[in-house]
């Protein structure tokens, strides 16, 4: 499943990216049957990694903290920006967020998508910092 508005029922965009903006902001609600990944720290950074990479990202530093009995939360601090996920491996559902002034976002997102297995994904994109066309 990619990003897209033609894509699978239980995706859903809210708006379609526009390059004349500074960043981009995607707020990914992501739903999947893959509990076990939702709860396995170094599967989750491999994934980020994998999106990260996708997106042509550099990632510069990475703050991770395992919650117990479950879930997980990491934060990659990139060059053009972040990148971070919360998981709740009981309820099958990861918070997302890519924001990025540079790279390609979207990329990312989708690898996001894929690598979790996303069963029900609902996507808020924004604009940050729309620039004037005149």
């Amino acid at each position: 499943m990619a990003l897209s508005k033609r894509g699978p029922e239980h995706v859903k965009v809210i708006d379609t990216p526009k390059k004349n903006v500074v960043g981009e902001h995607y707020i990914v609600e992501l739903h999947t049957n893959n509990r076990k990944l939702l709860d396995d720290p170094e599967g989750i950074m491999r994934v980020l990694d994998k999106a990260a990479k996708a997106g042509n990202l550099t990632v510069e530093g990475r703050a991770t903290k395992r919650f117990h009995p479950q879930g997980f939360t990491a934060v990659y601090l990139l060059s053009e920006s972040h990148l971070s996920i919360h998981t709740w491996p009981e309820l099958g559902y990861a918070a997302l967020d890519v924001y990025t002034c540079g790279g390609d976002a979207k990329q990312a997102v989708d690898t996001l998508i894929r690598e979790f297995e996303a069963t029900k994904v609902d996507v808020v994109y924004l604009e940050r910092g729309p620039l004037d066309e005149g």
